[in-house]
């Protein structure tokens, strides 16, 4: 009789384990894909993140450039930027959020992967967001400011003195935009390739982990700059202009500056923020102590959040809601463009966190 009954007990085993495996209960054996299909899966999420911020500085961009402009007039004068550099920026610019939304949307709800094409896409990224850069974030607003074109637009009446003009174009107008292309843009091609790799299996632990503590030094320090450069153009416009509501816009983008404390805390919000995630990221390569590196990246997380509330309620809502319709183009911009800013320096933080923590 007991002999009878074991073979029943080892089929009703086997049909347990099998019916645990297909709901999902039974893990160990397909741990491997389930790590690579949560790690698609966050690199196609990041992607379109990525892809959806960059989207309003490019359409923005491409309405702002004159589609309309003659052939013969594209290529500028001496008084206007060339318009058909701004639109083949404008142009490359959209074809990356519109790659970067197909590949990910193929990833994340068709499970569709093209290692090949992602790799492609990558490649194409670096070089238009380049291009991107010195032709529309460096070409076009150096051009502006020498034949004194706007934007950007100074306090009423002028500067003070021509230093405090030049200071403030390059500290807190050339660089902030430099920053923010670079931050949102390098996210976008760094989201590309972690698809790749995630696609392709192409990893290597030891090397990504270094990677992902220079990522976190390098955004932290972008963020801390870009808090510089809105703190340079804010405080110098309240030492001149005063506390109060502003007679006239002051505008230094990404600043549209209404009142100029609420412009003036932002450069020290983001300054910050920068600041304690290069502490952080250098003290991932010096410390060991993971429960250290948990709290360093908890408070960066909680820091980030608190930011780009900040950001989008009085930076965005408040400055230009009251500055008027006719920069609702460039709220929706900055809007956008603040959420890799606000993201990068925690979620790089939490990368190197994570894979310590996973050596363990």
């Amino acid at each position: 009789m007991d002999e009878a009954k074991k073979p029943r007990a080892s089929i009703s085993m086997d049909h347990r384990r099998s019916a645990e495996l297909e709901m999902g209960k039974q893990t160990a054996p397909v741990e491997g894909k389930v790590n690579g299909y949560c790690r698609t899966q966050e690199a196609a999420g990041l992607l379109l993140f990525a892809s959806f911020s960059v989207a309003g500085e490019a359409f923005v961009v491409w309405f702002q450039s004159g589609a309309d402009t003659p052939t013969e007039d594209l290529g500028g004068s001496s008084a206007v930027y060339a318009p058909g550099a701004i639109l083949g920026a404008a142009a490359g610019e959209i074809s990356l959020v519109l790659g970067g939304v197909l590949l990910s949307s193929m990833a994340l709800f068709f499970d569709i992967h093209i290692p090949t094409l992602t790799l492609g896409a990558a490649i194409a990224s670096l070089i238009i967001g380049w291009f991107y850069f010195g032709v529309s974030t460096i070409g076009q607003p150096v051009f502006n400011f020498k034949n004194d074109l706007v934007p950007p637009l100074p306090p009423l009446g002028g500067w003070d003195s021509e230093f405090r003009e030049e200071v403030t174009f390059y500290m807190g107008y050339l660089i902030p935009q430099m920053v923010i292309c670079a931050i949102a843009l390098g996210l976008h091609f760094f989201a590309l390739l972690e698809l790749w790799r995630a696609q392709s299996r192409t990893t290597n632990a030891k090397k990504n982990s270094f990677a992902d503590k220079c990522r976190a030094m390098y955004y932290s320090t972008l963020v801390a700059l870009l808090g510089a450069g809105i703190l340079t153009s804010a405080a110098w416009t309240r030492l001149q202009e005063g506390p109060e509501r502003l007679e006239r816009l002051v505008i230094y983008p990404p600043s549209i500056i209404v009142y100029p404390d609420v412009a003036v805390m932002t450069g020290v919000f983001l300054s910050v923020y920068g600041l304690l995630g290069m502490l952080g990221a250098l003290y991932f390569f010096i410390g060991q102590d993971l429960g250290r590196f948990k709290t360093i990246v908890r408070d960066l997380k909680f820091l980030g959040f608190l930011l780009y509330f900040w950001i989008f309620g009085f930076h965005v809502m408040a400055q230009i809601g009251l500055a008027g319709a006719m920069f609702a183009g460039d709220g929706a911009r900055i809007a956008l463009l603040f959420f890799p800013v606000a993201l990068t320096p925690a979620y790089f933080a939490h990368r190197v966190w994570r894979k310590a923590s996973e050596e363990i």
